[in-house]
């Protein structure tokens, strides 16, 4: 299994920006196979928060998270996203 964590900041109201990243992410286990579960969620407020947003996704393979990458849901996804996020920071790893 490969999980895949990418952390972000948001941009603007940080509210607003991220019931819309929960939403959008929300429809990417049913639009793409590889992913098999998938979490997100907004930083709890504390002074030890790096970033604002966190996505983790999981993947059966490397191959299918280099696919889930690759695939046209996941462009389209990260294209109405963008505006909301800046910083990205991501780590991926196998259990």
């Amino acid at each position: 299994m490969i999980k895949h964590i990418v952390m972000w900041n948001l941009v603007g109201d940080k509210h607003v920006a991220a019931e819309f990243l929960m939403q959008t992410f929300a429809q990417m286990p049913a639009q793409i196979p590889e992913v098999i579960d998938m979490q997100c969620g907004a930083a709890l407020a504390s002074q030890y928060t790096n970033r604002d947003f966190a996505l983790i996704t999981t993947h059966h393979s490397a191959d299918d998270l280099y696919a889930y990458q690759q695939c046209e849901a996941h462009q389209t996804i990260t294209a109405l996203v963008k505006p909301y996020l800046s910083d990205r920071v991501c780590v991926d790893f196998e259990l």
